[in-house]
């Protein structure tokens, strides 16, 4: 782990504050956490809340690669056993998955929770509409830490996003804010007149 990879797991790991870690697509966001995984008990999960259908599969593969137990909270199973479950944005807010987070925190078996393109909120207005109750219900969640996670989170969005969520933002406090750069020297856009 380097730089604020390590940053990241010893938060996790210690479940000593909430995060909100950008850092550029590709630049190793989830390996802090799929390694808390490997590092907590095995009766604590990890829950990854995730924008895109298709990013379940990706996410699933990488933590059985890790050799962690990854399945998708739905409707029709609404139970999962594994170690990491994915849930899709739209499901974060329904009833039953809440009671299920609320649960596994009470019983002390819920570790963390990763939000992936957190930009999203900021940016979407339906994405808030989805997110915004039910994440402030499990900010107040003891010894759960969530993890913001983005390529493309601008610093001015910071203050907002503060202030949506609830939180009066103080750096030495229970949420932390890692940047690394997110500039790709190599990748270059060029137009061409064809």
């Amino acid at each position: 782990l380097r730089g604020e990879q390590f940053s990241a797991f010893k938060h996790l790991i210690h479940r000593q504050a909430h995060v909100l870690w950008v850092a550029p697509t590709g630049g190793g966001k989830t390996l802090p956490f799929q390694l808390a995984m490997k590092s907590w008990p095995r009766r604590v999960c990890g829950l990854m809340v995730l924008p895109y259908k298709v990013l379940h599969h990706d996410m699933h593969r990488r933590m059985r690669e890790m050799g962690l137990t990854a399945s998708e909270w739905t409707l029709q199973n609404s139970s999962p056993g594994s170690r990491v479950i994915t849930v899709s944005i739209e499901h974060f807010k329904d009833q039953g998955f809440l009671t299920l987070l609320s649960t596994m925190a009470t019983e002390l078996r819920l570790g963390g929770i990763i939000f992936d393109e957190a930009h999203g909120l900021m940016e979407d207005a339906n994405w808030r509409q989805m997110y915004l109750g039910a994440l402030r219900h499990v900010l107040s969640f003891p010894n759960v830490v969530c993890h913001f996670l983005s390529a493309t989170f601008p610093p001015a969005f910071e203050g907002d996003f503060w202030k949506m969520i609830g939180y009066k933002y103080q750096s030495n406090e229970a949420f932390k804010v890692l940047r690394s750069s997110t500039q790709r020297p190599n990748h270059f856009y060029q137009m061409l007149n064809l």
